[in-house]
């Protein structure tokens, strides 16, 4: 089945089954407004529940300290020398020993394939050497990077934006009930019946 006859034979229906259960939902919340308002709004207001991120993102959100602990230097300093050896030896296999001129037979989506790979690992190692030997040559420098790089940044400022609770519609509606009814159930039943008539042209 071809991408279009997918969309036409399942996406398009299941929006349509959607937007006409939507409507109906609609025009029942519109006529329940307009017949009994009262229970309707509590029923609204009970089903407006409003569950705060900010508890469930508090464990998060805790500081980790990943800074170097005082008088550690002499292990970093063995650290960058091992990365500094391995970065290095590891660009010498790579550019000097690796040939994929032997692999003539394969096809070209392979040796792109290939070459590409190569020249990543290149890159990694190169930005391993380099990281060895700012660690061992540079140390202070590289410590300074890293706590930049382990800066903190709290997502209270970010959660905080979208902790207020906003309930237009809610407001509206209790202070003219009757009228959101039937302005709701009128929109609804438009909904429903496009929605109808547009399910039943497919079936036919």
């Amino acid at each position: 089945m071809t991408f279009l006859g997918i969309v036409n034979g399942f996406v398009i229906p299941v929006v349509l089954g959607v937007l006409l259960v939507g409507g109906l939902g609609g025009l029942v919340l519109g006529c329940a407004l307009v017949v009994n308002s009262a229970p309707t709004l509590r029923f609204i207001a009970r089903m407006n529940t409003w569950v705060s991120t900010k508890k469930a993102f508090a464990a998060l959100d805790r500081r980790v300290d990943v800074d170097p602990a005082p008088g550690s230097y002499r292990g970093r300093a063995i650290l960058g020398i091992v990365l500094l050896a391995t970065g290095l030896a590891g660009l010498y296999l790579l550019v000097t020993r690796l040939s994929l001129a032997h692999l003539a037979r394969a096809s070209a989506a392979t040796i792109i394939a290939l070459e590409a790979i190569k020249w990543i690992l290149v890159a990694g190692s190169a930005f391993t050497t380099l990281v060895g030997a700012l660690m061992v040559l540079m140390p202070q420098r590289w410590l300074a990077l890293e706590q930049r790089l382990n800066a903190w940044h709290s997502t209270d400022d970010v959660v905080m934006a979208g902790e207020r609770m906003h309930m237009p519609l809610e407001a509206r509606t209790q202070a003219h009930p009757r009228a959101a009814g039937v302005l709701i159930a009128a929109a609804s039943l438009f909904v429903v019946i496009a929605m109808s008539a547009l399910l039943l042209a497919r079936l036919h």
